[in-house]
């Protein structure tokens, strides 16, 4: 149902940035990923995919849920999987992958990541659970 040649996916504790709509007119014809920005709105523990450097600070990483990408690909590769409730994301950049699609990584903030203590990431082994499944759902279809 999108209306516009591009689509991103924002979870319910992300906040967009203006640079990650800038970057869908600048690559028209792949995937861009960017960078989150961890902000932590109460104390609590460091969420799956959160890097924190030896000092203590949040270190800006790639963030797979900070991806842009053209409407018409994702299509191809049967959209976005609703029945994962986690690493749906990674399922959907993998399968774009697969699909020789070309993803470029950028060192600009799409996203600023809310850390609430409520974040369904916080739920570690959930987390490392639903990646595994992921991994190995794309292995066993390159087979």
């Amino acid at each position: 149902i999108a209306k516009y040649t591009h689509v991103t996916f924002l979870d319910c504790d992300d906040e967009i940035t203006y640079d990650r709509l800038r970057w869908a007119s600048r690559y028209e014809s792949h995937v861009v990923i960017g960078l989150q920005e961890v902000v932590f709105d109460i104390p609590a523990a460091v969420p799956a995919g959160v890097v924190i450097s030896s000092s203590g600070e949040t270190e800006r990483s790639g963030y797979i849920p900070s991806l842009i990408a053209p409407v018409d690909k994702i299509l191809d590769v049967d959209g976005f999987d609703e029945s994962l409730d986690q690493a749906e994301d990674l399922d959907l950049l993998l399968r774009l992958k697969e699909a020789r699609m070309r993803v470029e990584f950028v060192q600009e903030d799409f996203v600023k990541r809310h850390v609430t203590g409520r974040n369904i990431s916080a739920e570690s082994a959930k987390a490392k659970a639903a990646l595994f499944r992921v991994l190995r759902a794309h292995k066993e279809r390159k087979i």
